[in-house]
């Protein structure tokens, strides 16, 4: 694949001899961890050729006595998941009892404007079958939009439609007040009664 810069547009061409044109490109390889550089083999460890170091549920490596959590272990790679998953490696390791919920850890794209979701996703719902109804409130219908003249922003709430059980929290906002809204979605489920595993 290559790209060629013509004047303010660009032209992109695949292997396949598929040639698409726009004004702009985003090109997104996913990220690199750097776990290469934590000498990981004098631990008798190593990470793979994206630089992750591979964990079990507990978030421990191949040496059991050694954990890790965050940006090291990959996806999702959010301070808010990343603190999540030290705090259960604590548990685990001192022995404390802990209720491990991989599936309410938020996922966020920090993007403008961003985007950020917990839960199941319709393709997830669909493809397992289970019914679901949509919910959507549009940020520019509240009076805040209206007053800070931002109208960019929409949630999407996913659930039961016989006992309106929450499955899954989507939202997309300008971050103008920089609170994370995948949060809210996480407290959400948690007190309207969690999700489908």
């Amino acid at each position: 694949m290559g790209s060629t810069p013509l004047a303010s547009v660009f032209l992109l061409s695949w292997k396949v001899a598929k040639k698409v044109q726009g004004d702009a490109l985003v090109y997104a390889v996913g990220r690199q961890a750097n776990g290469d550089q934590l000498h990981l083999e004098a631990a008798g460890l190593a990470a793979d050729s994206r630089g992750k170091v591979k964990v079990n549920e507990f978030f421990q490596t191949d040496l059991p006595h050694i954990y890790a959590a965050g940006d090291v272990i990959g996806f999702p790679a959010l301070a808010s998941t990343s603190m999540e998953q030290g705090r259960l490696a604590a548990c685990h390791m001192f022995g404390i009892p802990f209720e491990h919920m991989p599936n309410l850890f938020p996922y966020g794209i920090y993007t403008i404007p961003e985007i950020s979701m917990v839960g199941q996703t319709e393709e997830a719902l669909t493809a397992n079958k289970i019914p679901y109804e949509v919910g959507i409130a549009k940020y520019s219908e509240l009076a805040k939009s209206m007053m800070l003249g931002d109208e960019t922003g929409m949630l999407k709430l996913l659930f039961d439609p016989e006992t309106h059980k929450l499955l899954g929290v989507h939202a997309f906002r300008t971050a103008r007040d920089r609170n994370h809204s995948h949060w809210p979605g996480r407290t959400l489920l948690r007190r309207v009664g969690g999700i489908f595993p």
